[in-house]
């Protein structure tokens, strides 16, 4: 069993609504344990008896896709991998501005874009240690 952090792109904007407690439902329906979102906007912490991020994101997106009907797309990586790229900030792109900002700035408008939706999600490091410490405090 791995613990793994999943950040769903594109979801409680442009049209696709999913509350939070929907998608746990259908995550544990799916045969995933100990399911926990955290905050509002498609962060997840669960286990699940794969240890590839690679075959828990396409079975994740196929999944949301046949119950929420839209093409999904997520980001994968272990608690593990989570941890230390929050702590070295490695893998990432990190910049900083004032609170309520970064979706005005250039770098933020410019990951925003079709061409980069596969790949790109923003979290802020807040966000990211909340998901960190949630998933700590149910170890």
């Amino acid at each position: 069993m791995t613990r793994f952090a999943v950040f769903l792109r594109g979801i409680n904007v442009g049209g696709v609504r999913i509350t939070m407690k929907d998608l746990a439902a259908v995550l544990v329906a799916a045969g995933y344990r100990r399911v926990i979102t955290v905050l509002a906007s498609g962060n997840v912490i669960l286990d699940a008896d794969v240890h590839d991020a690679g075959s828990l994101t396409t079975d994740i997106e196929s999944v949301l896709c046949e119950r929420f009907g839209y093409r999904a797309r997520v980001l994968v990586t272990t608690h593990e991998e989570l941890s230390e790229l929050v702590a070295a900030r490695r893998k990432v792109l990190y910049w900083q501005v004032p609170r309520g900002e970064s979706p005005k700035t250039r770098i933020a408008k410019d990951l925003a874009r079709t061409r980069h939706k596969e790949q790109v999600t923003t979290r802020n490091m807040d966000t990211l240690r909340k998901v960190l410490a949630k998933a700590a405090a149910e170890d």
